[in-house]
C-alpha cells in the first residue's frame, strides 16, 4: 500500500478511539478505554489512566489496565505492518484497556464524566489540524449514575481508522450498538486537545467540513453513515458525538474519534444496493438480501456489523464471484428485542492491491410487537413567516401504553426524541412511536409556510435614459397594513415608487406581524436611435451700415427643435458680427441620448453700391 510519507515525531502516535462502560451491579461499572496507536510513534504503556469528574465534586483518576493488543492495518498479501516489524512501511494497532469503578448517584441529577486527558501526542501524519503533533488526546464520555434501569453506553462495532482512495466515492460507518434499546444520535465535533480547547482546522476546513472533499461530507444523524469524496491525498482526523436518549432524555454521551487515511489510488470502492429502515415482528423471520458490485471486477468480502449478530442475527453469503457478491442477513426477534432499534452496517472490501477500496452501508431495524394495527396522528402549527418556528405533536392511535419512544427525522438532518417538536423549518417530518408493548406506529406531516408574504408587482421602465421608470407593488398574503421599502429605504404605506433610472431594485414588503418578502425587479431603458429634428431660422439680407464698416451685429434668431425624448443641446457656429458677403451657419441639435441633426442659415450683408457710366451709342 503506497500510503502518504511521513515524517513520525518521537511520541506522536494516538490516532482515535473512544471510551465506553458497561453496568456491572449496584453502583459498579467496568470502564474500557479503546487506542488506536500509530506504530510509527512509541509504544504503549501496559495502562492508561483516565481522568473522572463530576460537578461539585474534586477530580479523581482510574488507572485501566491493557487487555488486548490487536494489529488492525490493513494489508494486501506479502506486505508487512510496521507493528511487527520496523521495515513496515505504516501500521496500526487497537489497544483496549478496562478498569472497574463505583459510581454512586449524584444530587441534581448529575453526570460523570470520563476523559482520557494528557494523552501526548497526536500523530504528525495528520493534515487537517493545525500542528497536529503538538496536541495532545482528548476523548471523553458522560455517565448517568441517577437511572433507575442503569445505563450502558453504546459500543463502537466498527474500528476508529480506514484507508481510503483519492477522488473515489467513500463510505464508512462507526455503528454504534446499545445494549438497552436507547435511541442513538450521531453528529460531528470538534476534536480537543483538553476539556476546554478545541484543535484549530487547517484553513478552508471546519467542524462540518473536517477533510477536504469534492462532495459534501454527510453524516445520518440516525445510523452514523458518513459519506464524502475526497479530492486530495490526506490524513484526517473527525470526532463523532453519540448521544444517547432514553423517553426523549438524553442520558449519556461518548466521543469517538477516528482517523481516515487518503492515498493516490485508482481503485473504485465496491457498491452495496442500499437498504431502508426495516420494521421486524415479533416470532417473524426478516430476511434482507445484500448485493455488492464492483467495477473494477475484484473479489469482494462481504461482513455484517450489528448489536444483532450476538442475538442470533446471521449473514450468509450465497455467491461471490469477481465483481460480484450477494448475501442474506436474517433475523427472528426474541421478546427481549421488542421495541428496540438496531443498526446493521454491511462492510466491503475488495482484493486489489496495493490498496484495496472498502465501502459500507448502514440500515436500521426496528422490532414491534405483537400488535394491533397502529398509526400516528398529529397537531401541528406552521412556520409563521416561514421561519424555524413550526411545531409538530405525535399521537400513536389507537392510543398506546407509556412510556413512549420517539424519533423524528427531517430537512437538513434533523432529528428529535420528544413527543412534541418545535423551531421547525418549512419541510416533510417523519415519525416513529413505540409504545412500552413494541407497538410501532408510523408517519409523515408537511410543516407549511404561514403569512407569507408575497407580490404583485409591475415595471414601467425608463425611456430615453431619463430618470422616468416605475415599480408598483401589491403584497399577497400576510396581515395588513403593509410597509413597503425601496432597496432597504425608508418604509411607506404603498408599494409605488418612481422616478427610477434604469438598475435592478429590491421590493421589501412588511406585514404587521413583522413577516417580510422581498422581491427584485429589473427597470431598463430604452435605445434611443431616432434623430431630433431642426428647422433653422429665415435666412438674412442685410446692408452693411455705415456702408465703409468691415462688418455688422446681426441677430440670427431662433431654429425650431424637437425630439421624441428630449432635447439636450442647440448650438450654432456662427458669431453676433458677420462681414460684408455671404456667411453660412450650421445650427446642431443634440437629444439627451446623443442623436445630432443640423440645418444651414444663409447670411448675407451687402455693402457700398458703385456708380458705372455706360456710354449711349448716337446720343449728342
Amino acid at each position: 500500500m503506497s500510503l502518504i510519507s511521513v515524517q513520525y515525531m518521537e511520541a506522536s502516535h494516538f490516532m482515535g478511539g473512544e471510551i465506553s462502560y458497561e453496568h456491572i451491579s449496584g453502583n459498579d461499572y467496568k470502564i474500557r478505554l479503546k487506542i488506536i496507536r500509530d506504530c510509527g510513534g512509541i509504544p504503549l504503556g501496559t495502562s492508561q489512566s483516565i481522568e473522572v469528574s463530576s460537578p461539585g465534586a474534586s477530580t479523581s483518576y482510574l488507572i485501566l489496565n491493557r487487555v488486548s493488543t490487536t494489529d488492525v492495518t490493513q494489508l494486501c498479501p506479502g506486505q508487512v505492518s510496521k507493528c511487527s516489524s520496523a521495515s513496515g512501511q505504516f501500521g496500526s494497532e487497537e489497544h483496549i484497556f478496562e478498569a472497574t469503578r463505583s459510581l454512586p448517584p449524584l444530587a441534581n441529577n448529575g453526570f460523570y464524566t470520563l476523559a482520557l486527558t494528557g494523552a501526548c501526542c497526536r500523530n504528525s501524519a495528520i493534515t487537517n489540524l493545525q500542528n497536529p503533533s503538538s496536541h495532545q488526546l482528548y476523548i471523553s464520555t458522560t455517565l448517568n449514575p441517577n437511572l433507575t434501569l442503569k445505563n450502558n453506553s453504546p459500543k463502537i462495532l466498527n474500528r476508529a481508522v480506514a484507508y481510503f482512495c483519492n477522488n473515489k466515492p467513500a463510505v464508512i460507518s462507526p455503528n454504534a450498538y446499545d445494549k438497552d434499546g436507547d435511541q442513538l444520535k450521531y453528529s460531528f465535533v470538534n476534536p480537543k486537545s483538553s476539556a476546554t480547547n478545541p484543535i484549530p482546522f487547517s484553513s478552508g476546513l471546519s467542524v462540518s467540513n473536517p477533510l477536504i472533499s469534492s462532495s459534501p461530507i454527510t453524516i445520518n444523524p440516525t445510523t452514523g453513515e458518513i459519506r464524502f469524496t475526497p479530492s486530495q491525498q490526506q490524513v484526517a482526523v473527525w470526532s463523532v458525538l453519540v448521544e444517547e436518549f432514553r423517553g426523549g432524555i438524553q442520558i449519556g454521551s461518548m466521543v469517538h474519534e477516528m482517523q481516515i487515511w487518503i492515498t493516490n489510488c485508482n481503485n473504485n470502492p465496491p457498491v452495496i444496493n442500499p437498504v431502508s429502515s426495516q420494521i421486524a415482528t415479533l416470532g417473524s423471520s426478516l430476511c434482507i438480501p445484500i448485493v455488492a458490485t464492483d467495477v473494477d471486477n475484484n473479489n469482494i468480502a462481504l461482513t455484517a456489523v450489528s448489536g444483532l449478530m450476538s442475538q442470533g442475527a446471521t449473514f450468509v453469503i450465497n455467491s461471490s464471484t469477481a465483481g460480484t457478491s450477494a448475501g442474506t442477513f436474517c433475523f427472528t426477534p426474541a421478546a427481549a428485542n421488542q421495541g428496540q432499534t438496531y443498526t446493521v452496517t454491511i462492510n466491503a472490501l475488495d482484493n486489489q492491491c496495493p490498496v484495496a477500496a472498502s465501502s459500507a452501508m448502514s440500515f436500521n431495524i426496528t422490532v414491534s410487537g405483537n400488535c394491533p394495527k397502529t398509526g400516528v396522528s398529529f397537531m401541528t402549527t406552521p412556520a409563521t413567516c416561514g421561519l424555524n418556528s413550526g411545531t409538530a405533536t405525535a399521537t400513536l392511535s389507537p392510543a398506546g401504553l407509556s412510556p413512549f419512544n420517539y424519533l423524528w427525522t427531517g430537512p437538513g438532518n434533523f432529528t428529535a426524541y420528544t413527543q412534541q417538536i418545535t423551531g421547525l423549518a418549512p419541510g416533510n417530518y417523519s415519525v416513529t412511536v413505540i409504545d412500552s408493548r413494541g407497538c410501532i406506529g408510523q408517519n409523515t406531516l408537511a410543516i407549511g409556510r404561514a403569512d407569507q408574504l408575497q407580490q404583485i408587482g409591475t415595471v414601467t421602465h425608463a425611456t430615453c435614459k431619463l430618470k422616468n421608470g416605475a415599480i408598483s407593488v401589491t403584497a399577497v398574503g400576510g396581515t395588513p397594513p403593509f410597509t413597503y421599502k425601496l432597496n432597504g429605504g425608508a418604509g411607506q404605506p404603498v408599494g409605488n415608487f418612481t422616478g427610477l433610472n434604469a438598475g435592478n431594485y429590491t421590493v421589501q414588503v412588511i406585514d404587521v406581524n413583522g413577516c417580510n418578502g422581498q422581491a427584485t425587479y429589473v427597470v431598463t431603458s430604452s435605445i434611443d436611435t431616432i434623430k431630433p429634428t431642426i428647422t433653422c431660422p429665415p435666412n438674412i439680407v442685410r446692408t452693411m451700415s455705415p456702408l465703409n464698416a468691415s462688418s455688422m451685429s446681426i441677430s440670427l434668431g431662433n431654429p425650431v427643435v424637437s425630439d421624441n425624448c428630449a432635447v439636450a443641446s442647440v448650438v450654432k457656429n456662427g458669431s453676433t458680427s458677420y462681414p460684408a458677403g455671404i456667411t453660412n451657419v450650421t445650427w446642431t441639435v443634440t437629444d439627451t441620448s446623443g442623436n445630432q441633426n443640423t440645418c444651414t442659415q444663409k447670411v448675407e450683408v451687402r455693402g457700398k453700391q458703385t456708380s458705372v457710366s455706360i456710354p449711349i451709342k448716337g446720343g449728342k
